[in-house]
């Protein structure tokens, strides 16, 4: 399972993209929502995952690391 306190992109099984900057905590109130353009243009490599089909993550431990892709679910599914 791919560690969430690391550089984490999430396109789940109901289409959304949930991105982690491996920074903030979302549960601590650090969530935002923004239009994934905006999220590409503060980070480009993360155009190359436009194609990541609806139920993968993919994850990597530092921007210069390969993108780790792999099938997702939920923990409580």
């Amino acid at each position: 399972m791919a560690p969430l306190g690391g550089l984490t992109v999430i396109h789940d099984d109901e289409d959304d993209w949930l991105v982690s900057d491996g920074v903030h905590d979302p549960n601590g109130g650090a969530s935002s929502v923004l239009h994934l353009q905006h999220v590409v243009d503060s980070d480009p490599s993360l155009a190359q995952l436009a194609t990541m089909p609806p139920g993968y993550v993919t994850w990597r431990s530092t921007a210069i690391d390969a993108w780790v892709i792999e099938e997702w679910t939920y923990p409580d599914d």
